[in-house]
């Protein structure tokens, strides 16, 4: 449903200016989520299983002394490179969005 909403709103508000009829946006909008899916999950198991992310947090925390939150970071031991991902997930989204699928100008061209 986060899907269809988000592209039925880039579509009909945000991005209004910029789209054409007969373009097929829904395709392009469908194979830039999916990509960066994909990139997403391929990130956050490299994080948390390869590079283990979380591992400079604990650090910090016993550098600090931080016992209580290192236990509860334990506990919630993929949530740094969760958080990461998420971000790195939002921020494509955003770019293949903004630059793949409905093709913002670049600002110096946006008014001409």
């Amino acid at each position: 449903m986060g899907f269809f909403v988000g592209f039925t709103l880039n579509k009909f508000w945000t991005y209004v200016e910029h789209t054409e009829d007969g373009e097929k946006y829904l395709v392009k909008y469908l194979m830039v989520y999916a990509i960066t899916f994909f990139i997403y999950l391929g990130f956050n198991f490299t994080c948390d299983h390869i590079i283990r992310l979380h591992q400079p947090f604990y650090w910090a925390l016993d550098l600090f002394n931080l016992n209580t939150i290192k236990a509860y970071a334990y506990e919630h031991d993929t949530t740094v490179s969760n958080l990461v991902s998420i971000v790195l997930n939002a921020v494509l989204n955003f770019l293949g969005t903004n630059y793949l699928v409905f093709k913002v100008p670049e600002p110096d061209k946006l008014f001409d």
